[in-house]
């Protein structure tokens, strides 16, 4: 029994420590975002020259590096107030027939889970137009996550990337695209007819 049943209960366990996860890292973070919302809007910042065209485009790591730090304390402190969560499996589900999945009565199976954070910004260029450049700001989030089930231990990892800023950067609009300049229309020349 012990032997069909702990690989089923373990891919189901970490498949739930898993969604637990996502659910405090993502709760962690639309909290913080509505408390702090005036500092992830000037993330990026923007060096433009004397006649407004753009430079470079920047992160303020000062202010990047302490969401990061705010961040992982938060994601930390939810998983430290985390209790037992109890799911139920079904006990055709649990002895891994596939006859019987889904099948039987109800078995409360108690998991109890910590984890560890590791969280970075990272920054994305794309195309967004005629000498337009869309860049994205992510905060990726890497949780490896400690799943304690009865008899049993396992651990799972999960990456987490939520957009925190996104910017626009328009540039001047250039006089020839793709090698083609401008078309410029010409009067026709006048033919007469020979006599």
């Amino acid at each position: 029994m012990d032997f069909k049943i702990k690989p089923v209960l373990e891919t189901i366990s970490m498949s739930k420590a898993k969604i637990i996860a996502s659910e405090v890292i993502n709760s962690a973070i639309m909290e913080d975002m509505a408390q702090n919302a005036n500092e992830y809007e000037n993330i990026t910042v923007i060096k433009t020259g004397n006649s407004s065209e753009v430079l470079s485009v920047s992160l303020a790591m000062c202010r990047i590096n302490t969401l990061k730090s705010r961040i992982n304390m938060l994601i930390q402190k939810k998983f430290a107030e985390f209790k037992e969560k109890t799911f139920y499996i079904s006990l055709g589900t649990l002895l891994g027939w596939e006859i019987l999945n889904g099948q039987g009565p109800e078995v409360p199976v108690k998991i109890s889970s910590s984890g560890s954070v590791n969280s970075d910004f990272k920054s994305e260029f794309s195309g967004a137009g005629i000498n337009q450049t869309l860049h994205r700001v992510y905060l990726n989030v890497h949780a490896r996550i400690s799943v304690m089930i009865p008899g049993d231990s396992c651990v799972c990892e999960t990456d987490s990337d939520i957009l925190v800023s996104e910017v626009v950067v328009v540039g001047a609009t250039p006089q020839m695209c793709g090698g083609v300049a401008p078309k410029t229309i010409y009067p026709l020349p006048e033919f007469k007819e020979k006599n």
